[in-house]
């Protein structure tokens, strides 16, 4: 399922106020803008978004108001979600124009029932959505189309370090192997990510994840978990255990905190992408700040990488970046402009303002220019 569109509010009145008006995405979608311009907060807002509705995290904080649109290819839906002083004061789900969930102020709603054929009377606490606390696969199977698209919800921030900082710990003479479902959504899990592909999926998932990254113009030979050489962990209760990769030219494997950081992010979202090839499908992937650390042709080939990934898949990518190698690397189609005026962060994408995306094509300039000259705003002042 595709979110296909977001508009958001919170603190309204003030001065914490933040709008995010009419947000429209497609399958593919990078969120450019200056910087202090809203794309970090923007993909935190989708990304706390899925964790409420994957119940991934209880409700926590005292304002929001989301009004997300979604589309499965032949069904739309709608989710309205209004939180104030830490309640649900609005939470409305409608399929293809039918209502099916429509709840006030006191948790006191209506939902359908698909066993009684009609709407029902219920209360739900005010602090948990009925979306979530109400999921009944014979009664009200229709939420799970927003747990699944929760639950399968990805974000990655390239800018961090993906895990280089973490080591597996091992507990006796058993692996430490992460669950299935839980520990992929902590991305810096990178390290029980790998020791989980390698025990379900054997030789298969390590080569995979090796030909993935030299696709990006890297030469390894073996990637494995092993003990940390030379580096104590007194802390630590059990067998430590971290990332080594052997690189063709160099005579011996070289371990986590010796890899650089923008190879040991590359390595580590190209891990968890595969990871998530062979154990599942993720609904949406969000990146920010891809790119960052990553030289001209590594950056463009794993920009390639992440969109062959959508083109063979439903995958729903949302990247941000300021990085002028992607964004000379995404097509303007895909492009999402950001512009926060006060404390209301503006929306200028392809299907707003064609016009403007289509004029600028002819100047024969690189993409980046498109941000970097301000042509949006500039254009329109003549």
């Amino acid at each position: 399922m595709f979110l296909k569109s977001l508009s958001y509010s919170e603190l309204e009145g003030t001065g914490y106020a933040w709008e995010l008006q009419g947000l429209s995405l497609g399958q593919v979608n990078l969120v450019v803008g200056k910087n202090a311009k809203g794309k970090t907060r923007t993909l935190n807002v989708i990304t706390g978004l899925g964790k409420l509705l994957g119940a991934q995290l209880e409700l926590q904080w005292s304002s929001g108001h989301y009004d997300a649109e979604f589309s499965d290819g032949s069904d739309s839906y709608r989710y309205i979600l209004s939180i104030v002083n830490n309640a649900v004061v609005i939470e409305k789900f409608i399929k293809n124009g039918a209502v099916l969930l429509d709840r006030g102020a006191g948790g006191i709603g209506q939902v359908f029932s698909q066993t009684v054929g009609k709407m029902i009377a219920f209360q739900a606490p005010e602090t948990q959505l009925a979306a979530v606390g109400r999921r009944d696969q014979i009664n009200h199977p229709f939420f799970e189309i927003l747990h699944q698209w929760g639950a399968s919800l990805y974000y990655f921030e390239f800018s961090g370090n993906l895990g280089k900082d973490l080591v597996a710990i091992s507990q006796g003479d058993s692996p430490s192997v992460i669950s299935k479902f839980d520990a992929p959504k902590d991305t810096r899990r990178v390290v029980g990510i790998f020791q989980a592909g390698v025990t379900q999926f054997g030789d298969v998932f390590k080569n995979r994840v090796i030909s993935e990254f030299n696709s990006l113009g890297y030469e390894l030979e073996n990637v494995s978990i092993d003990a940390p050489a030379g580096i104590n962990f007194p802390e630590v209760s059990g067998r430590p255990s971290w990332i080594w990769v052997k690189e063709k030219d160099l005579p011996q494997p070289i371990q986590q905190a010796h890899i650089s950081n923008g190879m040991f992010r590359a390595l580590s979202l190209v891990i968890q992408l595969v990871y998530s090839d062979f154990a599942y499908q993720p609904s949406c992937v969000i990146i920010d700040d891809i790119g960052e650390g990553l030289d001209f042709d590594r950056s463009c080939k794993l920009i390639e990488l992440l969109l062959a990934k959508c083109s063979n898949t439903s995958m729903q990518l949302i990247m941000a970046s300021n990085d002028r190698f992607v964004m000379n690397k995404v097509p303007l189609e895909s492009w999402t402009v950001l512009d926060r005026k006060g404390h209301i962060c503006n929306v200028y994408n392809y299907s707003n303002s064609k016009e403007k995306f289509d004029e600028f094509k002819f100047t024969g300039l690189n993409n980046f220019d498109f941000l970097a000259s301000d042509f949006i705003w500039e254009s329109s002042k003549e």
